[in-house]
């Protein structure tokens, strides 16, 4: 849970999906754009991990913290947001130029801090999770993941947090 997963490993456990950083997110507005895992960076190879779900007429941006697409540019100060080619919110930019739905996620999946200890780094599995079950919009996701857990739970015969879940979907 603590160990991150790099864009490296993502591009192993999903080929088809472009893994990027904010500053190389393309016009979204594209017709031929359908989805992206994308690295809000804290610092050159740290950060973030949100992802892009993009279908006909409608697009979603999901964040495991259930943040609003953005904010977490203002975890990193303006001198290295510049450096890193972060300076200004261009996904709000490209999202207010949308011509469809916009969704965002507002339900926390990833916890925050340590649990047991152990830093909570599981943005990228969550961002997995998410487009593996893309077919489902953000509140259907949001039920079965909580049916999920509850059922794991039981046959592990312990409480599972979400990230519990995530890793361990996540790891095979």
């Amino acid at each position: 849970m603590d160990i991150p997963l790099s864009d490296a490993l993502l591009k192993i456990k999903r080929p088809q999906t472009p893994i990027i950083t904010y500053d190389e997110i393309p016009n979204i507005n594209n017709p031929n754009f359908k989805d992206a895992i994308f690295l809000y960076r804290q610092e050159e190879n740290w950060g973030h991990w949100n992802c892009i779900i993009k279908t006909p007429g409608r697009i979603e941006i999901f964040d495991p913290y259930g943040y609003e697409v953005d904010s977490q540019l203002e975890w990193t100060c303006k001198i290295i947001r510049k450096k890193l080619g972060q300076l200004f919110p261009r996904l709000t930019k490209m999202l207010l130029d949308f011509n469809g739905e916009v969704h965002y996620n507002h339900h926390q999946f990833q916890g925050k801090g340590k649990q047991n200890g152990v830093w909570i780094a599981t943005c990228g599995r969550h961002c997995l999770i998410r487009l593996a079950c893309s077919n489902l919009d953000t509140d259907e996701y949001k039920q079965m993941f909580d049916i999920l857990r509850k059922l794991y739970s039981q046959r592990e015969g312990k409480k599972m947090s979400n990230d519990d879940l995530a890793v361990y979907l996540t790891e095979s």
